[in-house]
């Protein structure tokens, strides 16, 4: 199957350079789950327009996601902590 990489061009606004990736590729991309990175976006860890675009008008309209920008992100991410009980 061949992989897709799409690039944007638009007047008004200006997206991040380099590859931007379907979800199902982004997740394989980041070493993160499906899940994983919906949390993360929900959380707002992850900045629409910089991060990700939506391909349409709608909330449930399918993402590209730039990975060097999220990759970026992920690295400002803290390491998780130990809760003592």
């Amino acid at each position: 199957r061949k992989k897709s990489t799409y690039t944007f061009s638009r007047v008004t606004n200006h997206l991040s350079e380099g590859p931007w990736l379907r979800t199902p590729e982004a997740c394989v991309a980041l070493g993160i789950s499906r899940d994983t990175l919906q949390v993360r976006k929900r959380e707002g860890l992850f900045q629409a327009g910089r991060d990700y675009i939506r391909t349409g008008r709608h909330a449930k309209s399918p993402c590209l996601w730039n990975i060097q920008s999220a990759r970026a992100q992920m690295a400002l991410w803290a390491a998780p902590t130990a809760v003592e009980e």
